[in-house]
């Protein structure tokens, strides 16, 4: 199953990875990211689930 990526979190993907590339390519090292930590802009809230889930494992054969 394939969970659609809204336009939005598609061109923020992008716009990350260009940055990433332009920072890596003028010498620039990435050392560590910690975990949790978020590209979202500090004051923008963070979706809220209306239906909470588990998700299910996903078993590869």
């Amino acid at each position: 199953m394939h969970q659609a990526i809204s336009p939005e979190t598609q061109r923020a993907h992008e716009q990350l990875n260009e940055q990433t590339e332009i920072f890596i390519n003028h010498g620039g090292q990435i050392e560590s990211v910690p975990s949790g930590v978020s590209g979202l802009p500090a004051g923008r809230p963070k979706v809220v689930w209306m239906n909470p889930h588990t998700a299910k494992p996903i078993h590869k054969r």
